[in-house]
This record gives C-alpha cells, structure tokens and sequence, in this order.
C-alpha cells in the first residue's frame, strides 16, 4: 500500500493465507500500515486525506459487511497514520501528524461496540515521520519506528501508555522499520532496511573507483577549493577526508 507519507491511495483486500483470490473488501482510499482486530473481524486502517468524500483519520472495515466506521477525524492539515489494535481490541494507537516532520502519538479508547469513548492525548512528539505504530502484549507499552533520510537515524522506540515519560530508544531496532510485536509470546519482529552509496572518482580515460568507501550511505561529496580534501555526508555525519590518497582516513567533523 505504499510508505505511510505518502497521498497515493489504495484499496484494502483480503486473501486466505493459503492462497487464492483476493477479495476487495472496501472501496475507502486506505494507506501504509492495516491492523486486525483481535477476533479477526475488522481492520484498522488509515486513509488517504481528502479525497473524495471520505474524511481522513483512521477507520474500522468490518469485515462481513465492509462497513467503514471512522474512529478519528483529523482537522487538516493534521492527518493520521499507522493504526494498531491493542491485544484487547478495546484501544488503537496512531500517529498523528501535523506535517511529514512532526508526528504525535496518540490512543483512542473503543467502547463494547468498537466506537470512540476516549482519546489518550499526546504520549509523544518526534520531529520526524512515525511509519508504523504496534502494542506490547501487556498492553504497557507502544512501539513505534521513526523515519529519517540518513538510515543510521531509523530506529525503534517505545513509549508508555499510562504515563508522560520520555520515549526509550531500543538498542538492537537501529535501521528499523514495520515493526510488529507477538501476541502470545514476548518477540517483536521488524524489517531492517539497508543500503549503501559510496563516493566515486572518475578519472579520464579510466573506469570509476571508489574513494570513499564503507557500509554506510555517504553522498553530497564536495572538493575543497584547493583540490586537498573531500567533505562528504556519511550516515548523518558530515565528514572530510583527504582527497589525494588511495585511501583516505575520512575523520567526522559533527554527527
């Protein structure tokens, strides 16, 4: 369906797990991250702001009859992304952002019926874009995964339900994303996305040969104007190295 950001829409199908056809289950513009019901019977999903007559937030399909209830109603230019059902079914957690750059967490409440009852105000704000939202299994804690430009800056986070306090990074989620969490066991599964750019130097007459070189993503190389040193971005980290080795020893000048 597309990364959470962005305002291209699609459309929510469902397919047994063992194959066959898909079923398109509602028409509503939906993107990014879809979110079962724990029996099964509805799904969470986000849509696409302000297209057509559908209002922007979070909505629950019902999957018997494709009903779409909204459940949020964001007042533009604020829109909301990544549901996630809490394992009682009674609560979801989404991101709800101002603009690509600044996103909030927030909780609303269901009743029996799986209508509004509350909304959990503001559990976090983070300057950058929330891509996926999920519940720990005891209902304590959200996880959530920010997204950056320099992938050493994508990580995991998570942030407790019933308390203001500060998010708490998570150690092994560097580079992480679409995280989502078991519900009968303690285990959290996420995509760990890499890539790798390095600086090249080409030479005429010659093939290509890299003079910057390592495992993360180094790019904008600009040459000092006496020709002596490279300054270069590297994983988020602006770094300068000297131009006419082999092998240059790049040192950072700020992260």
């Amino acid at each position: 369906m597309g990364e959470p950001w962005t305002v291209h829409p699609a459309t929510v199908h469902v397919i047994s797990a063992l194959g066959g056809t898909a079923r398109r289950v509602s028409a509503l513009p939906a993107r990014a991250q879809l979110s079962w019901s724990p029996d099964s019977a509805w799904l969470a999903v986000a849509t696409a702001p302000a297209v057509g007559d559908a209002p922007g937030g979070i909505h629950l399909i019902s999957m018997a009859t494709g009903e779409a209830r909204a459940i949020t109603r964001p007042d533009p230019p604020t829109f909301h992304l990544a549901p996630t059902f809490s394992a009682d079914g009674r609560a979801v957690a989404y991101a709800s952002c101002q603009r690509l750059d600044l996103c909030d967490v927030y909780v609303v409440q269901l009743d029996a019926d799986l209508k509004p009852s509350a909304t959990t105000g503001l559990l976090v704000r983070q300057p950058v874009p929330i891509t996926g939202t999920a519940w720990t299994r005891d209902g304590r804690w959200i996880v959530y995964a920010n997204f950056a430009w320099s992938e050493e800056l994508n990580t995991l986070w998570r942030v407790r339900v019933t308390a203001h306090d500060a998010p708490e990074g998570i150690e092994f989620g560097g580079r992480a994303q679409f995280q989502s969490v078991a519900t009968g066991v303690d285990r959290l599964a996420f995509v760990r996305h890499h890539q790798d750019a390095d600086v090249y130097r080409l030479l005429p007459g010659n093939a290509p040969s890299a003079i910057v070189k390592s495992t993360r993503v180094e790019f904008h190389p600009r040459y000092s104007p006496d020709g002596l040193q490279l300054a270069f971005e590297s994983g988020g980290r602006v770094a300068v190295a000297k131009s006419g080795s082999r092998t240059p020893m790049a040192r950072v000048l700020c992260n």
